[in-house]
């Protein structure tokens, strides 16, 4: 869903029309190069995604309309966090480890983070304690994958279904 700052219309006879986007050879075209983008984003991460569309950059409206076109494709993409053992699992073993820390402090006690994820590394032997904390809890555009893009189908961005236009 696009946010309030990139949907840009005006009304006309009982229609919404686009205020910056036409039917032009120029928007076919970046289309199609974000759809691209898009149809081979399976196994790439977030950020190499992200930087491929970086050289799409414009200005003012254009810009609007890049973000805009390229939310949409986004909106359709299922990502995961890559890592060695399910996020899950880990994210359980810290949170009960925290709870428990929590349930066994007195109030105003401050809370010791370093020794719950000591806990929870106890239950994770075999888990990297970097990994863990750093690519589960906090991932960032570099481990968080692209598994599947719901199907983009051939149909064009612009439709007129104004037959005396």
């Amino acid at each position: 869903m696009l946010t309030g700052k990139q949907v840009r219309v005006r009304v006309a006879k009982n229609k919404l029309l686009p205020m910056y986007l036409d039917d032009s050879a120029h928007w076919r075209h970046l289309a199609g190069q974000l759809l691209a983008v898009y149809r081979g984003a399976v196994g790439r991460t977030r950020g190499e995604i992200e930087g491929e569309l970086a050289n799409f950059g414009g200005d003012g409206p254009q810009n609007l309309i890049l973000q805009g076109l390229a939310k949409l494709l986004e909106d359709r993409c299922e990502y995961e966090i890559a890592a060695d053992h399910p996020p899950e699992e880990i994210r359980d073993a810290v949170f009960k480890a925290a709870a428990i820390q929590r349930s066994q402090s007195k109030p105003g006690d401050p809370f010791d983070r370093a020794a719950v994820m000591a806990k929870a590394q106890v239950v994770l032997r075999d888990v990297d304690p970097v990994e863990h904390e750093v690519v589960v809890l906090f991932p960032t555009d570099r481990e968080v994958i692209a598994l599947e893009v719901e199907p983009l189908g051939t149909a064009p961005f612009f439709v007129n279904d104004d037959p005396q236009h």
